[in-house]
C-alpha cells in the first residue's frame, strides 16, 4: 500500500490573493500518477494539502490552536469554512484525475475522524 501526499502548495497558486488552482501543476501530477499506475498495478491512497484554499480560513479561525469552551461556536464555523474551501480544491483534484482515466473517489477525513 502506498500513501501519496500531494502538497497543497504544488496544487495551488500561493501568491494569488484568492484561492486559485495551479492547473498546470495539477495536470502534470495527474499524468505522472497515471503513468506510474500504467507501469504496474499499485494499491494507492492519495491525500492532498489545503494550499491557498484551506490555509486562509484555518489561520483566520486559529484552527488547530487551543481554545476555551466560549470559543467553541466560532471554532465550529471556522472548521466549516475551512472544510468547504478544501472541498472545492478536492473537486478540482478529482476532476483532473478522472480526466486522465484515474478512478478516484473523495473521502473527507471528517467522515471518519473526530477532533476535540
Amino acid at each position: 500500500m502506498i500513501i501519496l501526499k500531494i502538497g497543497g502548495s504544488s496544487l495551488t497558486n500561493k501568491d494569488s490573493s484568492e484561492s486559485e488552482v495551479n492547473f498546470e501543476s495539477l495536470e502534470r501530477i495527474a499524468l505522472e500518477i497515471k503513468s506510474s499506475l500504467d507501469n504496474g498495478p499499485k494499491q494507492l491512497i492519495i491525500v492532498h494539502g489545503a494550499g491557498s484554499f484551506g490555509h486562509p480560513p484555518a489561520k483566520k479561525y486559529k484552527i488547530g490552536e487551543a481554545f476555551d469552551e466560549s470559543e467553541y461556536p466560532q471554532k465550529r464555523i471556522g472548521f466549516c469554512e475551512t472544510q468547504n474551501a478544501v472541498k472545492k480544491l478536492n473537486m478540482h483534484v478529482c476532476e483532473a484525475f478522472i480526466k486522465q482515466g484515474l478512478p478516484v473517489v473523495a473521502i473527507p477525513a471528517s467522515s471518519f475522524m473526530t477532533a476535540k
